[in-house]
């Protein structure tokens, strides 16, 4: 077996991360498009349904979103900031991450079944700048 060279890591790591600053601006870019071109085509099918009974529309997501990317906006959220986004899947959730996608900001999505002492550990290694946040694990 030939050991790798630490240099060769280095290298790929790199080229990695310069992969990751072209490609993630268009992710988001591709995810806003994606909700864009579902209200202009079918605005009203109808997309999720709740264990309620209740029904969202693309038109409802898009509608509500953008008042929760006004809020975010009113608080500082701008594009490029980074923004946890951690909540049992709801509709809250889905809302949320298209208003993110919509301020052209970087959602990052933390695992709701962290403690607290994770979540700590991770905003103080990570760089999230702000935190939504839904039910958490009561742990």
């Amino acid at each position: 077996m030939r050991k790798k060279s630490t240099k060769n890591k280095y290298y790929y790591f790199i080229s990695l991360v310069e992969l990751l600053i072209k490609v993630v601006p268009t992710i988001t870019q591709m995810i806003y498009d994606f909700l864009k071109e579902k209200v202009s085509t079918n605005p009203q099918t109808k997309v999720i349904f709740t264990e309620h009974g209740d029904t969202y529309t693309w038109e409802d997501i898009d509608k509500t979103s953008q008042i929760i990317a006004k809020e975010l906006s009113e608080l500082g959220v701008k594009q490029g900031s980074h923004v946890g986004l951690c909540s049992q899947n709801s509709i809250n959730y889905i809302i949320t991450f298209f208003a993110i996608q919509k301020l052209g900001a970087f959602a990052q999505l933390i695992n709701n079944q962290l403690k607290i002492d994770e979540l700590l550990r991770l905003f103080n290694s990570g760089d999230v700048e702000y935190f939504c946040y839904g039910d958490l694990n009561e742990n």
